[in-house]
C-alpha cells in the first residue's frame, strides 16, 4: 500500500509540475496557444475516448484552446463500450447509463461546431480543384460527382488520386 501510495503521489506530482509549466508558459509571454487535435474519429472508439479523457485534464488551463476534431458517432459508440457496467440499478432508469454517451461531450466541449458536407456547386469546384492541371477528368466532373463517391472530402480525394493514378498507369502502358 505504501508503494502504491509513493506511486500516486508521485504521478500527481507529475501532473501538477507539467500543469503549471503549461501554465507558466503562457502567463510569462502573455500569448495564447491553439492545440488542435484532428481525427480522433479514425481512432477506435475506445482509444478516441482514452484521449478525450487525457485532454480533459488539460482544458482548464488558463490561455489554451482546445479544437477537437472528431466524430460524435464514434464517441458515443466509445462511451457505451468503456462504460457499458455503470448502469443505475433501480427500474426507473434502467435503461440510462450513468456515464450518458449523449452528454459525454456536451459537458466537456464549450463550443461544438458541425461542419456540414459539400453543397453539390462547391463539391464541383472541390473535384477540379483535386484533378489540378488535368484536363482529362474535368469534363466528367459531373459524373464523379454523382458516381456515388460519397460526401467525405477525404474520399472524394482518394477517389480522383486513384483515378488519376490508373489512367496515367494506362498511359504508360
Amino acid at each position: 500500500m505504501k508503494e502504491l501510495r509513493n506511486l500516486s503521489e508521485e504521478y500527481s506530482s507529475i501532473y501538477y509540475e507539467i500543469t503549471n509549466e503549461l501554465q507558466e508558459a503562457v502567463d510569462e509571454k502573455s500569448f495564447r496557444i491553439v492545440v488542435f487535435v484532428d481525427d480522433l474519429d479514425r481512432c477506435l472508439p475506445d482509444k478516441a475516448v482514452e484521449l478525450l479523457e487525457a485532454i480533459k485534464l488539460f482544458l482548464n488551463i488558463e490561455g489554451y484552446l482546445f479544437v477537437i476534431g472528431v466524430d460524435r458517432e464514434v464517441v458515443k459508440k466509445g462511451i457505451s463500450y468503456r462504460y457499458r457496467h455503470f448502469e443505475y440499478n433501480n427500474e426507473e432508469k434502467k435503461d440510462n447509463f450513468i456515464i450518458s454517451p449523449e452528454d459525454y461531450l456536451d459537458k466537456m466541449i464549450q463550443l461544438p461546431l458541425e461542419l456540414p458536407v459539400i453543397e453539390q456547386g462547391r463539391k464541383k469546384t472541390f473535384i477540379k480543384s483535386l484533378m489540378g492541371k488535368s484536363d482529362d477528368f474535368k469534363e466528367h466532373s459531373d459524373l464523379i460527382i454523382y458516381a456515388g463517391i460519397g460526401e467525405n472530402p477525404r474520399s472524394l480525394k482518394r477517389f480522383i488520386n486513384l483515378l488519376a493514378f490508373n489512367v496515367n498507369l494506362a498511359e504508360t502502358l
